[in-house]
């Protein structure tokens, strides 16, 4: 069953005819509220840096590979012409 806000209220309004105004409000109040369930951890947070992180230096390396490649290549055609002329 899925928890709304109307059923929130219905509790509250049972809590309250049994426990009182106070006590009620004090253990809604202690409660998490309503798509609590879809909020980020400290876990989640830590694994999602991880993957940030992966990524990134994935991402680097990429690009550092092709500026060799690109830098390797440049050299070898001036070097080329400058032989040959």
């Amino acid at each position: 069953m899925a928890v709304d806000e109307r059923a929130r209220h219905q509790l509250f309004v049972k809590l309250e005819e049994v426990l009182g105004v106070e006590e009620a409000t004090t253990l809604m109040e202690t409660m998490p509220p309503v798509g609590y369930g879809e909020l980020a951890t400290k876990q989640d947070l830590v694994a999602m840096k991880h993957e940030i992180i992966a990524e990134l230096r994935q991402d680097i390396s990429n690009q550092t590979r092709t500026i060799v490649v690109s830098l390797v290549a440049v050299v070898v055609s001036i070097s080329s012409v400058a032989l040959f002329r």
